[in-house]
């Protein structure tokens, strides 16, 4: 029995076909096997262009160490200063302009007009979200008498309340106070 096993004349044709088969297989997975390693050299002569984007991406670190950000920071913030400064300056030409104009020239009514000189000197101060706390009848009698417009606030994402003096129909000063200032 042992013989019949390796005795490749008995099975005839049929080996003589499976080496044929086994042969033809063969080649065709070497053939698979070339196609295969010729792609994947296109694709590593794509990424040849590595190294140069890792000299650009040395440079571009090097001019991202050479930016000073505290300076920049700094910048940024004297910028912010100015930009309120220049508000405020506006809006006290704006105020004389106003308060050199009699009431009578003008169609709105003077407590409205203080009203939006009030919300406008708080925008300029940082404040948003703002309600005062007055009546527009006590606007007009605090535009011709002088007084004190109590408001509410919101100012760098906390509560703020506080006042603005009024005299000769010009805002003379404005206090805030905070939540964190008013319960340290």
């Amino acid at each position: 029995m042992l013989t019949a096993l390796i005795d490749l004349s008995a099975a005839g044709p049929w080996a003589e076909l499976a080496t044929a088969l086994f042969a033809a297989v063969g080649v065709g997975l070497l053939y698979f096997l070339y196609r295969r390693s010729e792609s994947l050299e296109d694709r590593l002569k794509d990424l040849e262009g590595l190294g140069r984007l890792e000299s650009s991406l040395d440079s571009l670190k090097e001019g991202m160490d050479a930016v000073d950000l505290e300076r920049l920071e700094h910048l940024v913030e004297d910028l912010r200063d100015t930009n309120r400064r220049i508000g405020r300056q506006l809006l006290e030409l704006t105020e004389r302009t106003v308060s050199e104009e009699s009431p009578q020239e003008t169609s709105r009514p003077v407590g409205a007009m203080l009203g939006e000189r009030i919300t406008n000197r708080l925008i300029v101060l940082g404040c948003e979200r703002i309600e005062l706390l007055v009546g527009a009848g006590d606007l007009e009698h605090i535009a011709a008498e002088g007084g004190e417009v109590g408001f509410e606030a919101r100012r760098d994402g906390a509560l703020a309340k506080g006042r603005v003096e009024v005299a000769d129909g010009r805002l003379t000063n404005v206090d805030i106070s905070t939540s964190h200032q008013m319960f340290p």
